[in-house]
């Protein structure tokens, strides 16, 4: 088995949104050997996807998004604040692909996310529903309705520090009642090990 196929462990289909040019997946899934993570499990072949990643209790998440988004060659969009776009590294975060949110914004974020999906051909949209590092006892609704109000699939994935890996667990079927699939959601989640299990 080589390098690649030990990390990227996940087909990546053609209706993906694609980004990074070989040199640069090539250097991403040397990194992401070096430390000793991997990308596992099924990936939907669509054009729309919002990505639910859980448990977040480390700024790490966020950098193995990147890096493994990066390592199999799809271009993964991140809500993040707005004011971290100003001069001289607004161009970093956009090129890592953060989208500004204005949460104060008259519309919110739910509906700038969902006008932003149905403004794309192609688009995997990554959400955090926790919202914070921070010890959580629920999770923000909005990845819900994002997903619903743009009719993009919810596809959970998993950040497993025990493993040492990423793993996306396909698509979930919505019913379209929040409160009934909230658990199922979470229930993907329950074996995983976070970086700060105190705070999980």
């Amino acid at each position: 088995m080589s390098i690649k196929e030990k990390v990227v462990q996940v087909e990546v289909g053609e209706k993906l949104p694609k980004r990074g040019s070989m040199l640069v997946r090539g250097f991403m899934i040397l990194i992401l050997f070096a430390i000793g993570w991997k990308a596992t499990g099924y990936i939907p072949n669509v054009s729309k996807i919002v990505l639910v990643g859980a448990p977040h209790t480390s700024n790490g998440e966020g950098i193995l998004t990147v890096l493994i988004s990066l390592a199999m060659g799809i271009r993964v969009s991140w809500m993040t604040k707005h004011t971290l776009f100003k001069r001289p590294f607004g161009f970093i975060f956009r090129w890592l692909g953060g989208v500004p949110v204005d949460r104060t914004g008259p519309h919110g974020a739910v509906a700038q996310m969902v006008q932003l999906i149905n403004e794309h051909e192609q688009i995997v949209l990554a959400i955090m529903p926790e919202g914070t590092r921070d010890q959580v006892r629920e999770w923000k609704k909005g990845f819900y309705y994002i997903a619903q109000g743009s009719d993009a699939p919810i596809v959970p994935a998993l950040f497993d520090y025990a493993k040492k890996e990423i793993h996306f667990a396909g698509i979930f079927e919505t019913s379209g009642d929040y409160e009934i699939d909230l658990p199922l959601i979470k229930a993907y989640f329950e074996d995983v090990v976070p970086r700060h299990p105190e705070r999980a």
